[in-house]
């Protein structure tokens, strides 16, 4: 009996072409990086992906697969926060190794997608920055200073016109400059006043000198 076989179909071929598809690895199926989205808050902090700044929250982008990806959030007057990007095994990577394909496997191990990012959004709380006591104390002492000035200033221009008064003495106590003699004091503020002569430059020529200085 004549036996009949379909023209174009070659059973060789067939299993050749499986084995290839069998055998293909993470990086061709499912690419060598992948999606991940971040989130913040407060929002708009700046991202930075092994260093390069990549955009602004809330945020979307490719990430180059690696199993040492380290991610930084900064934003002004927040202290900034880091950290690696969790990762898990691809599927594909062990599809590779059940199914004898182990050039696809180095080539996944060599590039990186033998890994995936898991999970593939994080959101990131930032803290904002706390002063330390001694500033926190050195500002308490500005506003101190900057609102009797201001208030005052008319009064105190008097003062130091006349070289001592009410007002001047309250101001010498709020500096607590009690080591320096009181003359010298006024001194240097009579000086300051005649270069400051409106209210918010002097007070902030007074904070410069006496409490910041």
């Amino acid at each position: 009996m004549r036996h009949l076989t379909r023209r174009g179909h070659n059973p060789s071929a067939l299993v050749v072409s499986l084995m290839l598809i069998l055998s293909g690895c993470a990086t061709i199926v499912d690419g060598s990086s992948q999606p991940v989205t971040f989130n913040s808050e407060p929002s708009r902090a700046k991202i930075f992906i092994n260093g390069a700044n990549v955009g602004v929250t809330p945020l979307t982008i490719q990430v180059q697969r690696s199993k040492t990806t380290v991610v930084v959030a900064k934003k002004e007057g927040y202290e900034e926060q880091q950290i690696p990007l969790q990762t898990k095994l691809n599927g594909y990577f062990w599809g590779n190794i059940l199914s004898g394909g182990f050039l696809g496997s180095t080539v996944d191990y060599a590039s990186g997608s033998m890994v995936e990012y898991s999970p593939n959004m994080y959101f990131l709380s930032l803290e904002p920055i706390r002063k330390s006591e001694a500033d926190a104390f050195r500002l308490s002492e500005e506003k101190k200073v900057r609102q009797f000035i201001l208030v005052n200033h008319a009064h105190l221009a008097q003062d130091l016109a006349m070289g001592k008064g009410e007002y001047l003495l309250s101001l010498y106590d709020l500096l607590a400059v009690k080591e320096t003699p009181r003359r010298e004091v006024i001194q240097r503020l009579k000086m300051l006043a005649a270069a400051h002569r409106d209210p918010p430059s002097f007070a902030e020529a007074v904070i410069n000198t006496f409490v910041r200085g």
